[in-house]
């Protein structure tokens, strides 16, 4: 199985194939369109309520009930016939009508046109929390998560029907877009709210890493591992969680089982190379290194990292040439901020 440096383990697919999540979001929808329901035949009861009290003379009466909020005092007529107004449309019917399409397409992966087809609902009822979520869905399979953190938000902010799971999906589109502390807040959210998941687990055990926060990151990964013991993702993170609290064994047994269980896993490999790196094995560390290239060949950090060991070792040509090779491959990815890095180590190398 190969990897993307990208790859944050996008769950869209992985949630669309859950009867879980769809009733989760049914149970949303049928809440809404009940309490619509409920509000319909109460406007029902009062046009019933406010015709009876005017057939009968009573204006002030059938005013109160048709919702009338003026100065009734000196309305007294008997007598006085009037129509009340008719009931209201029903909203339950064309909601559900018009939501049950959208879902139709949803679960066809006529993704466009279900987009397009729940943004009309949104228009017309804003405040319908499962049609949000549906279009947060949709718009983070495709990769537009600033706009799906738009819909997750908003489904959130009406809390009546919020579920955990909005707290993860945010949580995963912070993530992709390398806003760590907010993804942790979410992750956080999510787990405190009773529920827990691997995934959303080893996510916010990767932001912990990045915050440099070892310990914390070496506690969602445990967990992460005691629900799914398989997982390579999982003992890399551990790996690198270890490797970080200088627990070179421990990091070494769950960096040997990630690529056990995953031998092409190229990330695998980056970091047992950094650990061999770590404890001056420049021999075994260029290995892993060279393999994680055979499995991702347009990534350049492991050339940087072999260039720090040649350089280590005073072997200036052969440190200039890999990260050259470095940059090289992020200015073909359009990566000018790794492009400067390299390009500062290759001046570094000359200024020697």
């Amino acid at each position: 199985m190969s990897y993307d440096p990208n790859d944050r383990f996008d769950t869209y697919n992985y949630h669309r194939d859950k009867d879980d999540f769809y009733r989760n979001l049914d149970t949303q929808r049928d809440n809404f369109i009940d309490d619509l329901k409920y509000d319909r035949e109460q406007a029902e009861w009062r046009a019933t309520q406010a015709r009876e009290y005017i057939e009968e003379g009573d204006l002030v009466g059938g005013l109160h009930y048709l919702g009338y909020q003026g100065d009734l005092s000196s309305i007294r007529t008997p007598g006085i016939e009037a129509e009340a107004s008719p009931p209201p449309p029903d909203p339950y019917q064309k909601l559900n009508e018009k939501m049950e399409q959208a879902i139709r397409m949803f679960r066809q992966r006529d993704d466009e046109n279900a987009e397009n087809a729940l943004s009309a609902i949104i228009q017309r009822w804003p405040e319908f929390g499962p049609a949000y979520s549906y279009r947060g869905m949709i718009r983070y399979s495709k990769k537009a998560y600033k706009e799906a953190i738009s819909d997750f938000s908003k489904v959130i902010g009406f809390k009546r029907h919020t579920n955990p799971s909005w707290f993860r999906m945010r949580g995963n589109c912070y993530f992709w877009l390398g806003n760590n502390d907010k993804a942790l807040a979410d992750y956080s959210e999510f787990i405190a709210l009773g529920e827990d998941d691997p995934r959303a687990r080893l996510n916010r055990a990767s932001c912990y890493l990045s915050r440099r926060e070892w310990v914390a990151a070496l506690e969602d990964c445990n967990v992460a591992i005691s629900m799914k013991p398989n997982d390579a993702r999982a003992c890399c993170l551990r790996g690198d969680a270890k490797r970080e609290l200088r627990d070179w064994e421990g990091a070494r047994r769950d960096l040997d089982r990630a690529l056990q269980l995953e031998p092409d896993y190229y990330l695998a490999y980056l970091s047992r190379g950094s650990l061999f790196h770590d404890i001056g094995d420049d021999r075994a560390a260029i290995d892993d290194f060279k393999l994680c290239l055979r499995y991702k060949k347009d990534w350049g950090h492991p050339y940087l990292r072999i260039g720090d060991i040649h350089l280590r070792n005073n072997d200036y040509k052969a440190a200039i040439k890999s990260y050259q090779n470095a940059e090289a491959l992020y200015a073909a990815q359009g990566d000018e901020r790794m492009v400067q890095i390299a390009n500062k180590a290759v001046s570094a190398v000359l200024a020697r």
